[in-house]
């Protein structure tokens, strides 16, 4: 076969398998892997961190980058009840009862609050039936009440609380593998208030995982946080991201969960980053962030609160009012939690915010094919080398033509296919065949015989 021939036919050869991966490449899941990684790396050179990268998943999708920014400053920060040790006796007991607890969320309502967040486990061993009832009168008149629990595994599973299947999100939903995510099957208390007609609950701690360590965060250190736990086939919430949600006003429908990357409170809400097992990184920035004032919850059962006095007023604002365990009597992790709790919610809210889109297109099929032509020319003209020569000039070529599709890429904000200039170059290695090696070598012997 003359050489003329044989550089014709590498040529369609190196294009047609160019154009096939071009075409089917992306039906196989390793290859849109690879894909992707070489989008990204074109996003990141094209945006300055920190952004958020959204789609992209099909072939042709377009790859939209958002810049992330810190939210603007905003006075509608959360308000706090704090329920102290209570010396003058005002409550009905310490902890405070189911009345206690009625009372105080009847006066809420007298005040127009419309959102209640609740962050001490409402649990009695022998609570009036009457004073149940009331409360759970009073959670229901809430638009939105949250309750709070530890949450365990054990031997001896329970059925997911309503409360907490309502503030839930279903395993199939999220983004990355929820079998990383920590295990729980059952309250901490099996008593446990949670409300019944429309209440949501989020856990506060998990008794088989390690507590966050609130000291060391104190001390400068960050520490990480558990926002997500699995409950069958359900991922539950923690209380301080239900929280952030209700102040954004966001419902668990709304939430997109990728593990080891964020939680996304709406499509333009909040971006709070994760590791793969849903623990958020506390910085040792948001200690002592909240300069809110608890307001004793005694004084509002007394009904001290007046609009004379200021410093006790709560006025109705959209945040949820929370009510914070501050008694000092309280020893253990539950007591460290509740320290911690204030700076916890004021770090998810403060976490950056998705900005306008950046949008990387896919190149036109016909461009990309374009781009072959000379790859596949290349590639016959490599012919000619010997095999050394030949290997390192596709080498090079093929690290130029990365270079090249990342440079186009950042400049024109693209995202091309890089496995089908790769696959075309890859033809070009294809070693010279047996009859053809055949005849150089009886040419050779003709020559020295000669």
């Amino acid at each position: 076969m003359s050489r003329p021939i044989q550089h014709l036919l590498l040529f369609a050869l190196a294009l047609a398998a160019g154009v096939g991966m071009l075409a089917w490449g992306d039906r196989f899941a390793a290859l849109r892997q690879i894909e992707a990684a070489f989008s990204r790396i074109i996003v990141a050179a094209a945006l300055a961190p920190p952004y958020l990268l959204e789609s992209g998943a099909g072939p042709n999708e377009a790859w939209v980058a958002r810049r992330l920014a810190p939210p603007p400053p905003s006075g509608n920060t959360p308000q706090f009840l704090g329920v102290g040790d209570d010396p003058q006796r005002v409550f009905e007991s310490t902890p405070p009862s189911a009345g206690d607890y009625a009372v105080i969320l009847s006066q809420l309502q007298r005040q127009r609050h419309s959102k209640v967040a609740i962050s001490l486990p409402m649990a009695w061993d022998h609570a009036d039936p009457i004073a149940l009832a009331a409360l759970d009168d009073q959670l229901a008149a809430f638009p939105l009440a949250l309750c709070a629990s530890p949450l365990g595994r054990g031997i001896s599973p329970q059925p997911i609380p309503a409360a907490f299947a309502r503030a839930s999100v279903a395993t199939k939903l999220v983004i990355g593998n929820p079998r990383l995510l920590p295990v729980v099957n059952r309250t901490a208390h099996a008593s446990v208030m949670l409300g019944n007609r429309g209440t949501l609950a989020g856990f506060t701690l998990l008794e088989n995982e390690d507590p966050p360590d609130f000291a060391r965060h104190e001390a400068g250190e960050p520490i990480g946080v558990a926002l997500l736990a699995r409950w069958n086939d359900r991922v539950v919430l923690s209380f301080p991201l239900l929280v952030a949600m209700a102040h954004a006003q966001v419902g668990p429908a709304e939430l997109v969960i990728h593990l080891g990357e964020f939680i996304r409170l709406g499509q333009h809400g909040a971006v709070i980053p994760i590791d793969s097992f849903g623990r958020f990184q506390l910085s040792p920035e948001s200690r002592g962030a909240s300069a809110e004032v608890a307001v004793p919850a005694e004084a509002l059962i007394e009904a001290l609160v007046s609009e004379e006095d200021a410093s006790l007023s709560l006025a109705p604002r959209h945040p949820p009012i929370i009510l914070l365990d501050e008694r000092n009597s309280v020893q253990g992790t539950e007591a460290d939690f509740a320290k911690g709790l204030r700076g916890l919610i004021n770090a998810l809210e403060s976490s950056p915010q998705p900005g306008g889109p950046v949008a990387f297109m896919r190149p036109p099929g016909w461009m990309q094919a374009a781009l072959l032509l000379p790859l596949a020319g290349l590639s016959a003209m490599f012919l000619r080398l010997r095999r050394l020569s030949r290997v390192a000039a596709i080498l090079v070529t093929a690290a130029l033509t990365i270079i090249l599709l990342l440079v186009l890429g950042q400049q024109m904000h693209l995202t091309p296919s890089v496995l089908p200039a790769m696959m075309v170059l890859a033809v070009a290695m294809m070693p010279p065949t047996r009859r053809r090696t055949a005849r150089r070598k009886h040419d050779t012997l003709e020559t020295n015989h000669s």
